[in-house]
């Protein structure tokens, strides 16, 4: 009858082809090629460079149309999907990247279609990939995720596998800088740090200044857990706070920014195009049965006398020494938290019980002896007070 598909009983058996393109063995249902005798008859392979090259000889419209149908076909189709459904391919796709020839298999194939592309479209590709990293970096809830599957995944495995992987790292970047040549060294380091600068740039004011905290707080860690000895000052403040029973911290971060800071300090005299960071780093927090109390301990690198040498940053800036120390000093009434904060200001190097203790906040002055003994006295219970 006429319209009536005839199916006959072999449609079902394999028949064993080649590629017409690269001639690879085929396998293709005998009812495919009955419907299709005269090809093309395509490999996997061949037919996904059959398809890319008929989507992109396509006119620019056509071509974004279809696309667009295309993924939209597909996102449809995974939103019908039942949870069930997305845990089991989620779960078997999993399961199949456990398998190492298929990874080295599929590494293989993205780079060979890569290779057979035009330069124009590895540029295109290449945009692309760059715009998709941006837009998803670009997202916290993505960097944290990120960051907390990297960690699950590196403390989930045992220690002999940790130790071969850091083993491995170790030796690669060796042998990496056995062989390089001083010149594509230097150019590597420079386009590292352009690289960097521009990235630097990029960011806001917020992101920067988070991202100095993080710094910081590793800073701090990696003192406090390679046991770093303070210099000779700090030490001496040590003794005398130990001494009088005075319990104390070292190494102290204000956390609030005060709301007139950027109005004060919008920019750095000295490095200009640097932002000026809200937060400072108090060498003592000081615990007294009145609250807490912040504390510096300013050498000699704080007097002109000893700092009047000019310096270079690693941007190229010069600038007289002192003059970005007093700059950093003249934030810190802004970088108190509202807590009581002190300077102990042994310009000399030399701690005595004559030696200065500056106020930040009212700017008045007392001898380090008064100092200690006023600590001393807020540390008393209230009911021997008078």
């Amino acid at each position: 009858m006429k319209g009536m598909i005839i199916i006959s009983n072999r449609d079902k058996e394999i028949v064993n082809l080649k590629c017409d393109r690269c001639g690879e063995p085929i396998q293709i249902k005998y009812g495919s090629w009955r419907r299709n005798k005269n090809g093309p008859h395509l490999c996997r392979a061949c037919r996904g460079k059959a398809e890319s090259e008929r989507i992109n000889n396509l006119p620019p419209d056509e071509k974004k149309a279809y696309l667009e149908s295309k993924n939209n076909a597909i996102s449809k189709g995974w939103r019908n999907q039942s949870d069930d459904m997305k845990q089991h391919v989620s779960d078997m796709r999993k399961e199949e990247w456990k398998d190492k020839d298929r990874r080295d298999k599929h590494a293989k194939m993205l780079k060979d279609r890569y290779k057979n592309y035009t330069p124009e479209r590895q540029q295109q590709q290449i945009k692309s990939l760059l715009e998709g990293q941006t837009k998803f970096w670009s997202n916290p809830d993505n960097k944290d995720m990120q960051s907390d599957k990297a960690r699950d995944r590196w403390y989930s495995q045992p220690k002999e596998e940790q130790e071969r992987i850091l083993s491995a790292l170790n030796n690669g970047r060796i042998e990496f800088y056995e062989n390089i040549t001083p010149e594509d060294l230097e150019s590597m380091r420079r386009k590292q740090s352009e690289s960097m600068r521009r990235n630097w740039r990029s960011i806001s004011n917020d992101d920067k200044e988070k991202r100095i905290l993080k710094l910081k707080d590793g800073v701090k860690y990696n003192i406090i857990n390679q046991r770093k000895s303070p210099n000779k000052n700090e030490l001496a403040i040590m003794n005398l706070l130990k001494m009088n029973g005075i319990p104390y911290e070292l190494r102290v971060r204000n956390t609030k920014k005060h709301p007139e800071f950027d109005k004060l300090f919008p920019k750095n005299p000295n490095k200009p195009g640097s932002i000026v960071i809200p937060y400072h780093e108090w060498d003592f927090a000081l615990y007294t049965r009145s609250g807490k109390i912040l504390l510096d301990v300013d050498g000699s690198i704080h007097n002109p006398n000893s700092s009047n040498n000019m310096v270079t940053d690693t941007n190229g800036n010069k600038f007289v020494l002192y003059e970005q120390i007093a700059f950093k000093d003249s934030q810190r009434p802004y970088q108190t938290d509202g807590l009581p904060a002190y300077a102990v200001r042994c310009l000399d190097d030399k701690i005595t019980k004559d030696t200065p203790v500056l106020n930040i906040v009212d700017n008045k002055e007392m001898t380090l002896y008064q100092f200690i003994n006023y600590l001393y006295y807020l540390n008393l219970p209230n009911t021997t007070k008078r």
